[in-house]
């Protein structure tokens, strides 16, 4: 059901980042790293404009990878796009990166 709905949900709103974030829930939820790295990568033109939450889904991206196995992947993501908000940024989505 919550991936019929976010389905829907990105269909009708591509640049809602938060539909983008509950679909890598959606997908993390039933252990489909591959799918959270696939839907982000044919999504990332859409929620790549923010800043702190676009660092957040990066995040869960690389996360992602790291499940694979993946872990110059996920740690060319954390250099390329989540270091800078945990040095620069207070940001409410990345809590273990940056402070409250």
């Amino acid at each position: 059901e919550a991936k019929r709905c976010g389905d829907i949900a990105l269909e009708t709103f591509p640049l809602d980042s938060w539909a983008t974030h509950a679909m890598a829930h959606t997908y993390e939820n039933q252990s489909e790293p591959k799918q959270v790295v696939k839907m982000l990568e044919e999504t990332s033109k859409n929620w790549t404009r923010g800043v702190s939450f676009c660092q957040h889904i990066h995040w869960h991206k690389a996360n992602a990878h790291t499940q694979l196995g993946e872990y110059e992947a996920a740690l060319t993501i954390y250099d390329t796009h989540i270091e800078q908000c945990a040095r620069e940024v207070t940001c409410f989505l990345c809590p273990t990166l940056a402070p409250c």
